[in-house]
């Protein structure tokens, strides 16, 4: 998330395509763990990560930071921003460039660039107002282009030169381009009652190009990488290289996303005696597309140069239309009785998804090879945490979570007789935390009980790029999480403002799979037996 709006191109339709904000222009980042992502749905197995953008200022402030290093690398960030009567701005912008270190056969740029426009524009109304209100309008603007690729070294090449690039990835560029408009409302009608709602609205297009298949037979650059001295790949391998001339098939991944929704939440204190009383209820409509093109182009590797032969057809390689719609609501209540506090939550996902396959022939959609498919599913989740304060410095806490990832868009291959099913697993944490100046503890045991686990096809991941979904039956995951910090300043002057933090930080993770299944990909061993 970033301030606490889901941020992934499409985190429903098509979970698997990335997108992370430029850290660069982050001011902090929140970590949520355990039973706290009863909150932050779909994804309430693995936590959650809610990056915070750069405030608003209190007061006329501004920032500027210049670097420079090696291979042309450099980054600008400014911003300004100010606070005064009813009005607050502030106005960022952020570039991270290199020129690469990777080489190529021929003289060219193996880097990136990357650029960031963010703006924010606050209105209050007048603070002597029996019920405070403010709008706050943001907007991101990211372009990308890095001259990446998909495509790794064999071992021996990799010794001789870690930096080189195959002269055939010359070609492989990465152009990405996204947009993000948010307006967030907060209202107190009283002391202890607020309510943020916030609407938005993102899209993201993205276009990931690169060498596919070489030679004229077509040979798949990862066939030509595990046996490139084979007499079937020896010729590719050389194509690849540029040191034969021959055919080279280059395909593109445009890709545009868009998702929007609304979302809100509202927050009451109460007291009951001496009980502390807190309910958070909150509720977001979303729904994201995800429209896939594949295009291949092919190309002559001439004298260590690519040439373009035969420009591709938009869609000639992937079509298809992935839609998803969600509604989630979660109540959370925290009651606190002296040292202790309790927090019980429940969340609900009702989520509907939509595909449409048109193949690689109707590259004007005209539905004449239409494939669809449909996935609806509903889904109830609770959790309870407890922690106990032992003193101003130690406390500690245990909860139980179930946690849920949906199942993905459905596949249209007639092969494939069940869909995947949503991942399942309940979760249980138990822990003791010591937070003082000068010595900080933390000390976790975890285990997750999966009744579903799932997996993914990915290029990304070993696999064949299908991205159909696939279960992997139950499984555990279980160990402990140890990280301690001293200040060993404080052994030789405790009133001194320098410190000398000594860290350790150790986990322990056993996980096994308990039922037999066959993978569909290839991140996981092809046939698992049961245990």
């Amino acid at each position: 998330m970033e301030d606490d709006i889901l941020i992934a191109p499409a985190p429903y339709a098509d979970p698997s395509a990335y997108y992370f904000p430029s850290f660069a222009r982050m001011q902090g980042v929140e970590v949520l763990k355990g039973t706290s992502q009863i909150k932050h749905g779909p994804y309430t197995i693995g936590g959650a990560i809610n990056l915070l953008s750069t405030e608003i200022p209190k007061s006329f402030e501004g920032f500027a930071q210049l670097s420079y290093g090696s291979f042309g690398t450099n980054q600008q960030r400014v911003w300004v921003g100010d606070s005064k009567n009813n009005i607050d701005y502030m106005f960022e912008f952020n570039r991270i460039a290199s020129n690469g270190f990777k080489e190529l056969p021929i003289a060219a740029n193996t880097g990136f660039d990357r650029r960031d426009i963010m703006g924010k524009i606050n209105w209050r109304f007048a603070q002597n107002t029996k019920v405070p209100q403010s709008l706050t309008l943001k907007y991101v603007n990211t372009t990308e282009t890095a001259n990446e690729s998909y495509l790794g070294l064999t071992f021996d090449d990799f010794n001789k030169n870690p930096y080189q690039k195959y002269a055939a990835t010359q070609k492989d560029l990465l152009e990405l381009k996204h947009q993000h408009v948010a307006l967030f409302h907060k209202i107190t009608f009283i002391e202890k009652l607020k309510i943020n709602t916030t609407v938005y609205y993102n899209t993201t297009f993205r276009d990931w190009g690169r060498v596919n298949a070489v030679g004229g037979g077509k040979q798949a650059v990862l066939n030509v990488l595990a046996n490139p001295t084979s007499t079937l790949y020896s010729n590719s391998y050389a194509i690849m290289m540029g040191k034969a001339n021959d055919e080279i098939v280059y395909q593109g991944a445009s890709r545009f996303y868009s998702s929007y929704g609304i979302q809100t939440n509202l927050n009451y204190d109460f007291e009951i005696g001496a009980i502390k009383n807190n309910i958070q209820v909150g509720f977001r409509y979303h729904q994201d597309v995800a429209d896939r093109y594949a295009t291949q182009t092919t190309y002559s590797m001439v004298n260590q140069q690519m040439i373009l032969t035969t420009p591709g057809v938009k869609g000639n390689a992937e079509n298809r239309i992935q839609e998803a719609q969600a509604l989630a609501a979660y109540m959370q209540y925290d009651v606190k009785y002296k040292n202790l506090t309790i927090t019980p939550g429940i969340r609900f996902e009702q989520i509907k998804f939509n595909f449409q396959n048109f193949g690689n022939s109707d590259v004007t959609r005209l539905k004449t090879n239409l494939l669809t498919a449909k996935n609806d599913l509903k889904i109830l989740l609770t959790g309870i945490s407890s922690n106990y304060k032992i003193n101003e410095t130690m406390n500690a806490f245990a909860g139980v979570h179930q946690g849920f990832s949906p199942p993905g868009m459905p596949s249209t291959n007639p092969i494939i007789t069940s869909q995947a099913k949503a991942e399942t697993a309940l979760n249980y944490e138990m822990g003791y935390r010591v937070n003082s100046e000068s010595f900080k503890l933390q000390m976790v045991g975890f285990l997750s009980n999966y009744d579903n686990i799932l997996g993914s096809d990915n290029l990304s991941s070993g696999g064949l790029g299908t991205g159909n979904m696939f279960n992997a039956g139950h499984s555990i995951i279980q160990g402990i999480e140890l990280s301690a910090v001293y200040n060993l300043m404080n052994t030789i002057n405790k009133e001194s403002a320098f410190k000398i933090p000594l860290s350790l930080v150790y986990t322990f993770t056993d996980a096994k799979f308990k039922d037999t299944f066959v993978n569909a990909g290839g991140d996981w061993a092809l046939l698992i037996k049961t245990i």
